[in-house]
């Protein structure tokens, strides 16, 4: 199994990957109103599926003052905790603003699934669901 970022791209799983994302988060779109936008976050950047299909509106929330600093805040403690990439932390959860949450699991330590969710939910739901996700991107990919 690739251990960083690069052997994962140069392998073409990344690609694989986002593709399952992408046909999973328009299953989860339907199914649980609260999700906005599901993403992968890894060490160079963010691929990000939104149940808009706005653009402004995802620039809006995904770029806010919040959600930057939010983001910028997460991205400075992976830099600052290099073991925030491994497999001993699986979870992180974070306040975006007023009116969103960011749920996020570490898969294989070389990146993280994530989903934002707007408005009240069941955190044990949506933790479910990231293990879903995970699992079907071990099933089919790894």
């Amino acid at each position: 199994m690739p251990k960083s970022l690069e052997d994962w791209e140069e392998s073409g799983l990344l690609e694989g990957i986002l593709s399952i994302m992408s046909a999973f988060s328009h299953e989860l779109f339907e199914t649980i109103p609260e999700v906005k936008y599901v993403g992968l976050l890894t060490r160079n950047g963010i691929h990000v599926f939104s149940k808009s299909k706005s653009q402004e509106l995802k620039d809006r929330i995904l770029k806010s003052q919040d959600s930057s600093e939010a983001i910028i805040a997460f991205m400075l403690s992976i830099i600052k905790l290099e073991n925030v990439f491994n497999e001993n932390i699986l979870y992180v959860t974070l306040r975006i603003g007023e009116k969103y949450k960011m749920y996020m699991k570490s898969l294989h330590g070389a990146f993280w699934i994530m989903i934002i969710t707007e408005g009240p939910h069941s955190e044990g739901l949506l933790m479910y669901v990231l293990d879903e996700l995970a699992s079907r991107l071990e099933r089919e990919i790894l």
